[in-house]
């Protein structure tokens, strides 16, 4: 068996862990700062995106029923008040990117609510001459005016020739365009089928995880509390424990951003990304369990066996549970906070159209993601921080990093660390990782299900 040990030094002193968790956050802060561009470029893809999935919803509305879209909420009236309340939220906090106006007038053309779409439209012209060409295309199409021949044969060449965007397709479509009418039509078709799919599996989530929660709350006698044992962990204090923690996450920076240099063929960018983020999330697991245990198979027998008193189908109502929580809190912030605030972090420009990152982003999150941030944040950094500091300090510090490391907005962060405190409650409750692995999972597949199914257009 692997054995790492010879990285590990218990008697680590704080200077040291204190060093290593700096370089480790000045490096974090500094990679977001570079990033600052492409966070406002993943910003305006998401705005773009909201309207650009709603109009393709749109195009598609006479495919199904009345009743059935009534039911998924996608019927018109529905879709207005949504895309109203996004708006106005979005224009009350000044966070609608200016160049995404032209889009959001699209779905508020196609809905009727022409008033509108001329009051989201930017009243001075744009800088870039293709963005003034869509402001005055949908300026026409707001006034109820007949487009004129010169922005009409703009947005055919625009289509040819590649460059073309959602109000150059909306002119086309309503030029009567047949190829661009059957293909909004058919993808709006593929994004109505997806959604519902996806909105159904939050709804039998959801069901799950309410009749787990009843379970927790009138029969606890069935979920003993099993504090889980720590016969390794008793040699660790909390200097040691951070010092490792930070040293694997370095060195797992390190050997992504060191391999996303290595110059590759175009057509294998989706596989290289895939290994960075499966590098990113296993070589801190990795790591931490060879040098916080004897060998890599003690840790995972110290990690993920039953607490006493607990089988596998107990394990899988406590994390059915922690779903059925974290689904009615979601739902809740969506209704008195609003979602514009957490777009930009739940629409992922980078695993969005890609095929092959879908189903990446799919197997990282429901499974990789799980097994390695519960297994580095509740069974090595909560647990080790546990013998030295308490409960509650391991589970703020561990659960804040956890967290942290995301790179969500402020709101986004909010619920990761609250998410992070649960899964520590549940490792403590249970005296295992599975009951946290299970409902992480299955709360992150119903998300990504929800990011893909209604947005993903390409």
């Amino acid at each position: 068996m692997i054995s790492l040990n010879r990285f590990s030094h218990p008697n680590s002193s704080w200077w040291l862990a204190i060093l290593l968790g700096g370089i480790w956050l000045v490096g974090f802060v500094w990679v977001g700062m570079q990033r600052g561009e492409v966070k406002e470029a993943c910003k305006r893809f998401a705005f773009d995106r909201v309207a650009e999935s709603a109009s393709f919803r749109l195009s598609a509305r006479d495919e199904f029923p009345g009743w059935i879209l009534k039911a998924f909420r996608v019927d018109e009236d529905s879709m207005e008040k949504k895309l109203l309340r996004f708006l106005d939220l979005s224009e009350k906090y000044e966070l609608l990117p200016d160049a995404s106006r032209v889009k959001w007038a699209v779905p508020l053309v196609q809905l009727g609510n022409h008033e509108r779409a001329r009051g989201v439209l930017p009243t001075e012209a744009y800088g870039s001459r293709d963005l003034e060409q869509r402001r005055q295309l949908m300026a026409a199409y707001a006034a109820e005016k007949e487009l004129p021949e010169e922005l009409s044969e703009w947005a055919n060449f625009q289509c040819e020739a590649g460059y073309s965007e959602l109000p150059e397709w909306f002119a086309l479509h309503r030029g009567g365009h047949e190829a661009t009418i059957q293909w909004m039509k058919e993808v709006g078709r593929k994004l109505l089928i997806r959604g519902m799919f996806s909105r159904s599996l939050m709804v039998i989530g959801l069901v799950f995880g309410v009749i787990a929660i009843f379970c927790l709350l009138f029969r606890p006698s069935l979920f003993p509390a099993s504090i889980p044992e720590s016969p390794v962990f008793g040699q660790w204090n909390g200097s040691y424990v951070l010092r490792q923690f930070f040293i694997a996450e370095l060195l797992a920076s390190v050997v992504v951003i060191g391999l996303a240099f290595v110059p590759i063929a175009p057509e294998m960018s989706d596989i290289q990304m895939a290994v960075l983020h499966f590098l990113y999330l296993a070589l801190p697991a990795v790591f931490l369990a060879g040098t916080l245990a004897p060998n890599l198979g003690i840790s995972w027998r110290l990690f993920f066996k039953s607490g006493r008193g607990w089988n596998y189908r107990k394990m899988v109502v406590l994390g059915l549970a922690f779903v059925g929580v974290f689904l009615i809190i979601a739902l809740l912030a969506d209704w008195a906070v609003g979602r514009p605030f957490v777009i930009g972090d739940v629409i992922i420009p980078n695993y969005l159209d890609s095929k092959a990152r879908v189903i990446w982003i799919a197997i990282g999150a429901t499974i990789v993601a799980p097994f390695c941030e519960e297994f580095v944040f509740r069974g090595c950094f909560f647990r080790g921080l546990t013998q030295s500091w308490g409960i509650w300090p391991a589970a703020i510090v561990s659960s804040g990093l956890f967290a942290f490391i995301h790179g969500y907005g402020p709101m986004g962060l909010l619920a990761t660390f609250l998410m992070g405190m649960s899964f520590c409650w549940l490792f403590r409750r249970s005296g295992s990782l599975w009951p946290g692995v299970f409902g992480h999972g299955i709360y992150n597949f119903i998300v990504v299900q929800e990011m893909v199914g209604w947005h993903s257009i390409h």
